[in-house]
């Protein structure tokens, strides 16, 4: 458990990834405008290389006294999960993917976000 909090990059990049992407629609296109740093649209993990939030730019679990009570249990999930995916495989888009170039995001009614279906290549590492 102690060693997932030495995985900066891998933090990082989940950081970012929320950021562009929080499991909220309502919240998308408010944040994504409304960003600090350069290149709001672009996926820069470095943005989170100081351990401080901004909490303009990070809402994926809300903030202050209404912050979700499971954050840190998501956030450690995704990380041993990244992890055990990433130690036995090699994960990549299919030529013709439509996420090739930029994630496609699907508008749900519910007023969450999620991709369209992303087909990926999962290929065993041997060493």
């Amino acid at each position: 458990m102690e060693q997932q909090k030495e995985l900066k990059y891998m933090n990082m990049v989940i950081n970012e990834n929320l950021r562009l992407y929080p499991p909220l629609q309502v919240y998308h296109e408010e944040l994504i405008h409304k960003i600090l740093q350069p290149y709001p649209e672009k996926f820069i993990p470095e943005r989170f290389q100081n351990e401080k939030r901004d909490n303009h730019a990070w809402l994926s679990f809300g903030g202050g006294s209404r912050l979700c009570l499971g954050v840190n249990f998501s956030l450690m999930e995704q990380r041993i999960t990244l992890c055990a995916l990433l130690r036995k495989y090699e994960v990549s888009l299919p030529a013709d993917s439509t996420h090739k170039d930029k994630l496609q995001i699907a508008s749900e009614s519910s007023g969450t976000m999620g991709p369209h279906p992303i087909p990926l290549i999962f290929k065993r590492r041997t060493d």
